[in-house]
């Protein structure tokens, strides 16, 4: 086994665990469906997530990990800690509640929930940052090519934070789902 592949696994666990917590939330609401208050905004918040943990799963096959360094290997597990805890924290657990109120919910975890994501995109443009910060035209590239995008992501999540307010959430978290996915949809099958 190479390095890459035993990086790639431990990789793999984190990513399925953020996956799993995901899909046995959703399981839980889906077996209790009539005592559930549903509302669009959590489930696209979901959405968001689940996008978010797919692209960064696709982004881990790219690099040489033969020479990763020990500070962006920790980087690269602070970026996948923080899209765990987003994953966990971004629907309700199952529970044996009488009633789940899915906006409660929301607003109880949106602000973890989109700071997890700024801490996630934070440690990957770390470890980018500093793997390229001694040849000025690696740097330069990477950034044109994907640095640019990551303040267009942590600018709605910043306001999301700070304002907590229905009609900003309803309109941004969409924005930022889409954003995802068009940014994001064509180079995910062949990234080389």
């Amino acid at each position: 086994m190479e390095l890459k592949e035993y990086f790639l696994g431990l990789l793999a666990i984190i990513t399925g665990l953020a996956i799993t917590d995901m899909i046995l939330s959703v399981h839980g609401l889906l077996r209790r469906v009539s005592r559930v208050r549903w509302d669009w905004l959590p489930l696209t918040a979901a959405a968001l997530v689940f996008v978010v943990i797919v692209r960064s799963w696709w982004i881990a096959w790219e690099p040489d990990w033969v020479n990763t360094p020990m500070w962006q290997f920790l980087l690269i597990l602070i970026q996948l800690t923080c899209l765990f805890l987003a994953a966990k924290s971004v629907l309700p657990d199952d529970s044996d509640a009488e009633e789940v109120d899915l906006m409660a919910h929301y607003w109880s975890q949106n602000r973890f929930v989109w700071a997890s994501l700024i801490g996630m995109i934070t440690a990957f443009a770390a470890a980018s940052v500093f793997l390229r910060i001694n040849d000025p035209a690696s740097l330069s590239a990477w950034f044109w090519t994907f640095g640019w995008e990551l303040p267009v992501y942590c600018l709605p999540l910043v306001v999301l934070i700070l304002l907590q307010r229905p009609i900003v959430h309803r309109a941004l978290v969409p924005a930022l789902l889409l954003a995802w996915l068009v940014l994001n949809g064509t180079d995910v099958m062949h990234y080389s």
